[in-house]
């Protein structure tokens, strides 16, 4: 009897390790950086009507996965893997991997720094298109169901120093929104921020993350929802190109 109370106890502690293991094994998404397209393969910024631009990647370095609490490149940028830090990316045409894995409610952080090169004052469009799962059964249980972008901050930068965040001025809009199963969906992130040419604006940097949604579990194949996330496992996400555009007048919202 001792025998089969200690085989008991043995399967009992083997199943509750193996559920806590299967529990953390849940961060099985990664995030490819940016793989970029477009007219001109030097400069991602299309040229309109004299306003030039050049541009600068950075994706925040969290080991937690929490998140840019308080989003700035002042004296917070890296060219390392140094933690909560934003790393600069030379090269953002190479994809560039999170490390690691990724789990319900992570959170990440991305910065993009534009500085207006010409003598007229521009306004910035920027959108996320083809993204896309890998991995998936049905459509409703792709993985970019279950992510969400949000832009946390716009700013204005000059001698080391930004302006408070100015996402709400006019004429700027911008999106929070979720990714949904048609990889050939284009995804608002801001329109009409203005590019000044004056040295307290000719640079702006925007802020936003990329979320995982822990509430989102997707169906079985009866449209009956799981209760938990489990069918993401295994998943892989990429947004293959994120456009930009800088128009000498406002586009319509």
């Amino acid at each position: 009897m001792n025998k089969l109370n200690t085989s008991h106890r043995h399967l009992a502690i083997v199943s509750l390790l193996y559920v806590l293991f299967a529990f953390f094994m849940l961060v099985v998404v990664t995030y490819a950086w940016f793989t970029i397209t477009n007219y001109n393969q030097a400069n991602l910024i299309q040229t309109v009507s004299g306003v030039e631009a050049e541009y600068k990647y950075y994706v925040y370095n969290d080991v937690s996965h929490v998140g840019s609490l308080e989003p700035t490149l002042v004296d917070n940028i890296t060219t390392s893997d140094e933690d909560l830090a934003y790393e600069y990316i030379p090269n953002p045409t190479v994809a560039h991997l999170i490390d690691g894995y990724v789990a319900p409610g992570e959170r990440f952080s991305f910065a993009i720094e534009i500085t207006n090169v010409g003598t007229d004052i521009g306004y910035l469009n920027l959108s996320f298109m083809n993204v896309y799962s890998h991995g998936y059964d049905l459509d409703v249980n792709k993985i970019q169901n279950a992510l969400y972008y949000e832009v946390t901050k716009i700013v204005h930068s000059y001698d080391n120093t930004e302006s408070s965040d100015i996402k709400d001025n006019q004429p700027t809009a911008y999106w929070s929104n979720y990714f949904d199963a048609n990889q050939f969906a284009k995804y608002d992130v801001v329109k009409n921020v203005p590019l000044g040419y004056i040295n307290t604006e000719r640079v702006t940097i925007i802020f936003f993350d990329i979320v995982f949604d822990p509430t989102y579990y997707g169906e079985d194949e009866f449209g009956m929802p799981y209760m938990n996330s489990n069918i993401f496992m295994g998943q892989t996400v990429t947004i293959n190109q994120i456009y930009m555009t800088i128009t000498p007048n406002q586009v319509t919202v």
